[in-house]
């Protein structure tokens, strides 16, 4: 049978100890914990906790991978709209200057609805990682963490999962990464419905 050694410390001698277990303590959690948890003898597994940082180490692991998802996207999403602009600003400029192809300047507007949906796609791929970046801060500020630090295991929560497959088809899930929703973003819409709108203004003229 396995025993449980147990343990009472302060506060500060925790802190020393949180760092050497690579304990994340946000600010906003930290005194609770101190004050909650640490201030009473609760059992230490050493099998569980050694479980435990493994487990933290791979989350940290996978904030740094989210977050390396996100800005790429950021950047696919940017480029996406340099190359709206520069084709559409072409077609157009074209249009006007040949004769022959000024009836045709209102399919222009075609150009910037279709990098409208371009767009719109990379944003609701980028968006499943928000999600899972969501659901890891809610998790960090909650009793989870609290359940997990005691129980020497991270309790309810899979780790390595940064586009957030285990949610799929919940509705909270399918409402956030909705790509009619992301069709719909301001940022999105209005950047791209302009000049989608000059093409047709200048075709009726």
């Amino acid at each position: 049978m396995r025993k449980s050694t147990h343990v009472h410390c302060g506060k500060e001698e925790f802190r020393g100890r949180a760092e050497e277990a690579h304990y994340w303590i946000l600010p906003g959690r930290a005194e609770q914990f101190l004050g909650e948890v640490f201030s009473t003898t609760i059992p230490i597994e050493p099998r569980d906790s050694r479980a435990l940082s493994y487990q933290l180490d791979f989350l940290k692991t996978e904030i740094e991978i989210v977050n390396g998802l996100i800005d790429r996207m950021d950047g696919t999403a940017q480029t996406t709209k340099n190359w709206a602009i520069v084709t559409w600003s072409g077609a157009v400029g074209l249009a006007l200057r040949e004769e022959q192809l000024r009836p045709f300047i209102v399919l222009t507007a075609l150009l910037p609805i279709l990098f409208w949906y371009i767009d719109a796609v990379w944003r609701h791929l980028q968006r499943r990682s928000t999600y899972r970046l969501i659901k890891i801060r809610d998790f960090l500020n909650g009793e989870e963490l609290l359940q997990s630090l005691e129980l020497g295991r991270l309790e309810g929560f899979l780790v390595l999962d940064p586009v957030g497959r285990q949610y799929r088809g919940t509705p909270e899930y399918e409402r956030h990464v909705s790509l009619w929703r992301t069709l719909r973003f301001p940022e999105v819409a209005v950047f791209y419905a302009v000049p989608a709108l000059v093409s047709v203004i200048l075709g009726i003229l």
